[in-house]
């Protein structure tokens, strides 16, 4: 922690370091992820507050996660997608970008995204890289077709991505590279 102001209600976090966590995602039920699931008694409005104060401010310098993984169970054999990732700079004040790097890897799958996204005012804005994709095996898992639609097939591509908020225009999804396929 750098700092915590109780007058002030505000906080800065220098780091956040999480080193192996694990989920288990399940695309083909709702909620995929069980900390997604609503609680009644969670989703309940708050009480109204007794006297009115200044919300808190915060920032958190850096987010680091390393050696996650993310179990994908569906109907076909569960995939492990690990996932190491940093954010800088994210902020309760404003609509200030947060870097992002994020590499995924699947099997022999390989994902890189590099960029900005804005939280209070979704977007993206950045590259992704995509490696050997086995299209059969993530449509399998995820559940997004038929699995009989794609008996082979893998994918490579390199692209620049503005979506949300950081699109021009605001609000739509801009996606230019190339594609491979094989």
């Amino acid at each position: 922690v750098d700092s915590v102001d109780l007058v002030a209600r505000r906080a800065v976090v220098r780091s956040i370091d999480l080193s192996g966590p694990s989920v288990v995602a399940r695309p083909m039920i709702q909620p995929p992820l069980p900390l997604l699931a609503r609680d009644p008694i969670a989703a309940a409005p708050p009480p109204a507050p007794t006297t009115t104060q200044a919300p808190w401010h915060w920032r958190i310098r850096t987010v680091r996660l390393t050696k996650g993984v993310a179990r994908v169970e569906s109907n076909a054999p569960p995939l492990d997608v690990g996932l190491d990732a940093t954010l800088r700079g994210l902020t309760s004040d404003g609509p200030e970008p947060v870097a992002v790097h994020a590499a995924l890897r699947a099997e022999t799958c390989t994902v890189e995204i590099n960029g900005a996204a804005r939280l209070s005012d979704p977007g993206f804005t950045g590259t992704v890289a995509v490696r050997e994709l086995d299209v059969p095996r993530f449509v399998a898992v995820s559940g997004v077709a038929p699995a009989a639609l794609f008996r082979k097939g893998r994918v490579s591509a390199d692209l620049t991505v503005e979506a949300g908020a950081s699109a021009v225009p605001a609000g739509d999804l801009v996606v230019r590279g190339t594609v491979h396929t094989g």
